[in-house]
């Protein structure tokens, strides 16, 4: 298995010039299955499928902070992320990492530069150690020549990147912080026994950066989400003790806007 490992920089993503990959590793069959499930779901894979797609697959284990995309360099493969969390977005000319998006595991890091025969379009770090599968573009064509079935569940793919796009971009126009951040922890909430909660994998300044706000404004937002009986927070983790009152929250701040 290909480790990449992180630099000893004190700046949590801070850029590194050293981008050369090293060759990967062929990966297990029945963990891509299973991740691509996850990937295309809600939508039925059939078995042929996935195993033409898991035979192609490569795979990478990055350590927490480590680069895994870099934006302007050539898009050749879609990266699905099978476990951790990572980092989307971009440095700015100062070497600052600004945070877009988050992706968890089970989710694609990029299904759509590589078929625009260019460079990748976002920058994507390792929030924590992640497991990634790398599906080089030339063999998932020649994959989906024999199971043309395949274009319609990556074009779906690519259409939900789109979706959400559209309504992050939405949500920054129409909502304040508070209703942004209500949205962002239902959006990213994971079921348990002791009911829905959201685990924070970084710093609250790359979700402050991903919801376009400062630290200080998410971390008054966080309390008086608290205040309103909608969460609770033990450190890093956020419980939802409200689901109702937090859906309401978001909305009514949309139409407040």
């Amino acid at each position: 298995m290909t480790q990449h490992t992180a630099s000893a920089s004190g700046n949590p993503f801070a850029r590194s010039h050293d981008f050369n990959l090293p060759a990967p590793e062929r990966a297990g069959p029945d963990s891509v299955r299973e991740a691509l499930k996850r990937a295309f779901a809600p939508a039925f894979i059939e078995d042929e499928e996935l195993d033409a797609l898991a035979q192609i697959a490569a795979r990478h284990s990055f350590a927490a902070k480590v680069p895994i995309l870099r934006l302007n360099r050539h898009a050749g493969a879609a990266w699905l992320l099978a476990h951790g969390q990572a980092s989307i977005g971009y440095w700015d000319e100062q070497q600052t990492w600004h945070q877009t998006r988050t992706v968890r595991s089970g989710a694609w890091l990029d299904v759509c530069s590589a078929w625009l025969r260019g460079p990748y379009l976002e920058s994507a770090v390792a929030a924590t150690d992640s497991v990634v599968y790398e599906f080089p573009a030339t063999r998932v064509e020649d994959v989906c020549t024999q199971h043309p079935r395949l274009y319609r569940l990556i074009l779906a793919s690519m259409a939900e990147r789109v979706k959400h796009e559209t309504q992050a971009k939405r949500d920054l126009a129409s909502k304040d912080v508070l209703g942004r951040l209500a949205g962002w922890i239902l959006s990213s909430a994971s079921p348990s026994p002791e009911g829905p909660h959201v685990v924070l994998a970084q710093r609250k300044n790359l979700l402050a950066s991903e919801l376009s706000t400062s630290p200080e404004t998410l971390s008054r937002s966080l309390a008086r989400l608290r205040t309103l009986g909608c969460i609770a927070t033990r450190g890093y983790r956020i419980d939802i003790l409200d689901e109702q009152r937090l859906r309401e929250t978001a909305r009514n701040m949309e139409s407040l806007s």
